[in-house]
C-alpha cells in the first residue's frame, strides 16, 4: 500500500484517518493512465479527488481496488462514479462524500457505504447515497 501521508498537508485528524492518499502522480502510474486522464475522471467525477490543506489533489486509498489487478497496479472500484454523481447531487463537499463512503454507520448495516461497492451491493449503496440527508449541511 503507498503511504504519501508524509507529503500530505491535512489540518485535521478525521482527514488523516481517512488515509493513506495517493496523489495524482501516483494514482495516475497506479492506473496506468496520465495525470491529464486522472483530472478528467475527477471532473466527471469517476474518481473521488479530495484537497488537501494546501490545495493539493488527493486520492484516497479506500476508493481503488487492487484485487483483480496485476501487481502493482489498481482500478478504480466498480460503481463509484454513480454513487459520487449522487451525492454530488445534495452537496459539493467531497470531504462529506469520502466520509460517508468510509463510515461505519448502523443505516448502512454496520459496514462503510465502499464495502458494499466492493463486495457487489452497488445497487444498494448507489440508492443509499440518493436518499442520504444532507439537511444538516450549511449551504452558504
Amino acid at each position: 500500500m503507498t503511504d504519501v501521508m508524509g507529503t500530505v498537508q491535512l489540518s485535521q485528524q478525521w482527514q488523516r484517518d481517512l488515509g493513506p492518499f495517493l496523489t495524482a502522480e501516483q494514482a495516475a502510474r497506479l492506473l496506468r493512465l496520465t495525470v491529464s486522464d486522472i483530472n478528467t475522471l475527477a471532473r466527471s467525477l469517476e474518481i473521488l479527488e479530495l484537497r488537501d490543506s494546501v490545495g493539493c489533489r488527493i486520492y484516497p486509498w479506500f476508493t481503488f481496488d487492487s484485487s483483480e489487478a496485476e501487481q502493482g497496479e489498481l482500478s478504480i472500484i466498480a460503481g463509484l462514479e454513480s454513487v459520487l454523481v449522487a451525492l454530488a447531487r445534495a452537496t459539493d463537499e467531497t470531504w462529506l462524500w469520502a466520509l460517508w463512503l468510509a463510515g461505519h454507520d448502523p443505516r448502512h448495516r454496520g459496514t462503510a457505504p465502499v464495502d458494499g461497492l466492493t463486495c457487489g451491493s452497488a445497487a444498494r449503496v448507489l440508492e443509499q447515497a440518493r436518499n442520504e440527508d444532507w439537511s444538516w449541511t450549511s449551504t452558504c
